[in-house]
């Protein structure tokens, strides 16, 4: 295993695990009206979340024997696992993205998925999935689209699009496929949930 992929690896278990954590101990800090300095109780989470992360199963760690049922997740999951710990911005003072940029970044998973994901089957003629491995298309689509972005003030999907560029640039992820960067099946699948329950489907 690559070591930029084993950082990867590691980093989302520990974001997943921050993710279930934080809430935690946010209601604990909200119901006993608790006064905690952020820094310090971070300084304490990221460690028993690394340790977590690290810990042995078998030969492998925790975070190594998980990838084979999660799978790698990208760069847009990452981000917008940590942009879920925003509603406890109060506590902790962490905004990613606006809410305009959460819909985007939302609505367009589900137009990716749906336009991307059945063309693997076999489905259609065409398997846009293959675009992602290589040519110039899909990297150029992104580039507009990030610089879009930017003029439009979105400037953390601008910042996101062009990590996915140079992190498949670079090759830092398992897949050789940049759709793989961009979206994967847990983001597709959580942002049609999420579609479904905001208008009550």
């Amino acid at each position: 295993m690559k070591f930029t992929v084993w950082i990867w690896v590691h980093w989302q278990v520990i974001s997943l695990i921050l993710c279930c954590i934080v809430p935690i101990l946010f209601l604990l800090v909200v119901g006993f009206c608790l006064r905690f300095n952020p820094i310090y109780l971070l300084s304490i989470i990221i460690p028993i979340t690394i340790i977590i992360s690290l810990w042995p199963v078998g030969q492998l760690d925790l975070s190594t024997w998980l990838l084979p049922y999660t799978g790698m997740l990208s760069l847009t999951s990452l981000l917008l696992i940590w942009d879920a710990l925003e509603q406890y911005r109060q506590c902790y003072r962490w905004q990613l993205l606006t809410k305009i940029e959460q819909c985007l970044i939302y609505n367009s998973s589900i137009v990716l998925g749906l336009s991307v994901y059945p063309t693997t089957l076999g489905l259609f003629n065409i398997e846009l999935y293959s675009l992602g491995f290589t040519g110039v298309i899909l990297p150029s689509i992104l580039g507009i689209v990030a610089g879009i972005a930017w003029i439009y003030h979105a400037k953390a999907i601008a910042y996101l699009l062009l990590a996915v560029l140079w992190a498949w640039l670079l090759n830092l992820g398992e897949s050789q496929n940049l759709w793989d960067y961009v979206l994967d099946p847990w983001l597709f699948l959580y942002s049609i949930m999420r579609y479904l329950s905001t208008y009550n489907l």
